[in-house]
């Protein structure tokens, strides 16, 4: 008997062993599969990868080919941008006060240059604000001039009663024509100001053109923020479009290889006892060891 245990012990384990183990081990490639099925996806997720890169980062490496296009596409739209904005022409000029060659209190005449000081400051200051008004630039836009400009008095140390006139327009012409007629307001309005508080002649402040630019610099800083502006716009949405569309694959990708593992490495990796296991199979992983049973025959 104990001849027939062993060799029936022997008969089940060359018979039965390799089924059963079957049964309750599953093979590698089931374990293969669940590993790299379980394994991370490194454009499934926001956050960083595995190999240290931003998850954003490492999606534009990926399609670094669309983010070069972006590139050009972002330096296109930015030079057309720079282009269809004309320069702006600037034309300027400086006008001094000068007071006049009699001083009160003093006998015979002197150099007004030597007496330019605190009041002929003050007086320059009443005309900046007289000619800065809507009246002034109503009555050049009525005679053609409507360039922008803007007139500040010379603050620097030592500069004396001086008006900086800066004008700023498309057209070289009308940058010019309004800052000469600007000029001209200003000696009108310190005439008509003096008219009105009946100052003598000897004693009236005058104007002097200390400097005027004879052509219009180009200013180029309104087409250059513009082509920043759009340039920069355009890359960003398009970074960002492909940000979107990566994740969107990624995502894809992640569920097609989900849903792509064989049916037999399914079925090895449920348990014995899963409800989706069979009738047959689920009575034969119940069964016992043969072996245990045929040990304890007397």
């Amino acid at each position: 008997m104990g001849q027939l245990a062993e060799g029936s012990d022997k008969d089940a384990g060359s018979v039965r062993g390799p089924e059963h183990g079957r049964s309750r081990q599953p093979s590698n490639s089931t374990f293969s599969a669940r590993e790299s099925r379980d394994a991370p996806n490194p454009a499934s997720e926001w956050g960083s990868t595995q190999e240290g890169w931003p998850l954003p980062a490492y999606m534009l490496r990926r399609r670094y080919l669309w983010v070069i296009m972006a590139v050009f596409l972002a330096c296109g739209v930015a030079t057309g941008a720079f282009f269809s904005v004309p320069p702006t022409q600037q034309s300027s000029a400086a006008v001094l006060f000068v007071p006049s060659i009699t001083q009160p209190g003093v006998t015979g005449p002197t150099n007004p240059l030597l007496s330019l000081g605190n009041s002929s400051a003050i007086v320059a200051s009443v005309i900046q604000i007289v000619v800065s008004d809507d009246e002034t630039l109503q009555k050049l836009a009525a005679a053609g001039y409507d360039a922008t400009y803007q007139v500040i008095q010379d603050l620097s140390q030592n500069s004396g009663p001086v008006l900086l006139i800066t004008v700023e327009d498309v057209s070289p012409q009308q940058a010019q024509g309004t800052r000469d007629a600007l000029v001209a307001e200003i000696g009108t309005r310190l005439k008509a100001l003096q008219d009105e508080r009946k100052v003598p002649q000897d004693l009236r402040l005058t104007t002097v053109l200390l400097t005027s630019s004879r052509e219009p610099i180009l200013d180029h800083k309104m087409q250059i923020r513009l082509a920043s502006v759009v340039g920069f716009g355009t890359l960003g949405f398009a970074l960002g479009v492909i940000l979107l569309l990566e994740r969107s694959s990624a995502r894809r990708r992640s569920e097609a290889t989900s849903t792509d593992v064989p049916a037999s490495e399914k079925k090895a990796e449920r348990p014995p006892n899963d409800p989706g296991v069979t009738g047959e199979e689920n009575t034969f992983a119940a069964m016992p060891d043969p072996r245990l049973i045929l040990r304890h025959v007397p």
